[in-house]
């Protein structure tokens, strides 16, 4: 919550990165909301920072407008109206709704469905649970499957924000419905994004919870013949486990149904990813400081170079491309020299990234790409250490949509000393 301050600007509305002087209005909506459903858990939050939120969207609310008739054809006509019903959904959340911007926004015509639903969980929250049923009476439980771009949602996303509502209207036998929906989609190996993973584990916690109100966790965990006894109020318990766990009990002690997930992470030796291209082209290169390329595979310790990653949206009947990812993890015989911080480098930079955060051994670099464009980034790096090492994969993506995706596969690679 401390962090979230950072982006947080003068008029209490977010900015989508730190340091960033215009607001994000759907993730001043989505951290706003993050910070009331903390603070109802207990969550101390900073000082004036929930205060100074309200103030914006309370004047965002009421300020708000349709400015265009052209209603189908636009697709942010259609985000414009979600994300004011988003914003007096969490007004309503806060304790501080904004009822004649609702009642305006109820007023309009060719409504989207997802914005009926968001409107009626506002009025719901406010106990006009008659309006809510009113406005969403025969409108589908079934969110449409199409383009969200623009809210950086989906239609898994959509689903759990009208079980939200369904559960708020107290109405279970549709609920179920679209609660089996919801546990289909997370339980599939098919790839979410944090938006629409978050939103379906919550709506999902607070149907069930409001279902069987019995939510302890009781249970013995036994790793390798030691057990470890767990009685929390807490829906979700994380246990880290060592690495070499060997045999692993869990026994249920609570009168619930308990669901376990064993999970591991971390970065392989040698990655088995290949070269892939979908909706978007990504060639690397590596160069000496004057721009001639430069053989890795075997460098001597010391020098200088160069990675360079150039990025082509591919044109066509494609859109422009908004919040890409680039990913860049180096070996650890590399280290990396930010060009932000060096003056006498950072010439080098070529296009200049929306964010970027450079950690020890990778960068994360996030921008946009106009339709036809093509965008060119650089990192600057030292063969500091002796041996042989693997350069990982690079990957390039679209945060919210998955099918935009570039990979280029990883390589050994080998730093010597000079001569050898």
């Amino acid at each position: 919550l401390i962090k979230l301050r950072d982006f947080q600007l003068n008029s209490g509305a977010f900015a989508y990165w730190k340091g960033y002087a215009d607001p994000n209005i759907w993730g001043t909506n989505y951290a706003g909301h993050f910070m009331l459903e903390a603070k109802n858990k207990g969550y101390a939050m900073p000082s004036g920072m929930v205060e100074d939120w309200v103030k914006f969207q309370t004047k965002a609310a009421n300020s708000w407008q349709r400015t265009n008739a052209n209603y189908e054809s636009r697709g942010y006509i259609r985000a414009g109206e979600f994300e004011q019903a988003y914003r007096l959904y969490t007004l309503a959340l806060a304790g501080k709704p904004a009822l004649g911007a609702m009642n305006r926004l109820r007023e309009q015509q060719k409504m989207a469905e997802s914005t009926k639903w968001r409107l009626a969980a506002a009025y719901a929250l406010t106990n006009k649970i008659d309006v809510a049923k009113q406005l969403v009476n025969s409108v589908s439980i079934s969110a449409e499957n199409y383009d969200y771009y623009y809210t950086y949602g989906s239609r898994t996303r959509d689903q759990a924000m009208i079980l939200e509502t369904l559960e708020l209207l107290d109405d279970k036998i549709q609920g179920k419905r679209v609660l089996d929906d919801l546990a289909k989609a997370l339980s599939d190996q098919r790839w979410m994004s944090t938006q629409s993973t978050a939103y379906s584990l919550l709506a999902v916690a607070k149907f069930v919870k409001a279902k069987d109100g019995n939510t302890k966790l009781k249970y013995d965990l036994i790793v390798n013949g030691k057990k470890t006894s767990v009685d929390s109020d807490k829906s979700i318990q994380l246990t880290e486990l060592p690495m070499k766990a060997g045999k692993l009990q869990v026994k249920n002690k609570s009168g619930r149904t308990l669901f376990v997930n064993l999970s591991l992470s971390g970065v392989p030796i040698e990655s088995d990813q290949l070269d892939k291209s979908s909706r978007l082209s990504m060639q690397v290169s590596y160069l000496k400081l004057d721009g001639t390329p430069i053989d890795i595979s075997k460098l001597n310790q010391g020098v200088d170079f160069m990675a360079e990653v150039r990025i082509a949206h591919p044109g066509g009947v494609e859109r422009n491309y908004e919040d890409l990812a680039l990913t860049q993890m180096f070996p650890s015989g590399w280290e990396i020299r930010n060009l932000r911080m060096d003056e006498t480098t950072s010439k080098l930079m070529r296009d200049i990234p929306q964010y970027q955060d450079v950690r020890d051994d990778r960068v994360f670099t996030y921008f946009d790409l106009t339709k036809s464009k093509v965008k060119k980034f650089r990192v600057l790096l030292n063969a500091a250490y002796l041996g042989k090492f693997y350069l990982p994969a690079v990957e390039c993506s679209a945060m919210y949509d998955n099918d935009i995706q570039a990979i280029k596969s990883g390589r050994w690679i080998e730093v010597v000393q000079a001569g050898k």
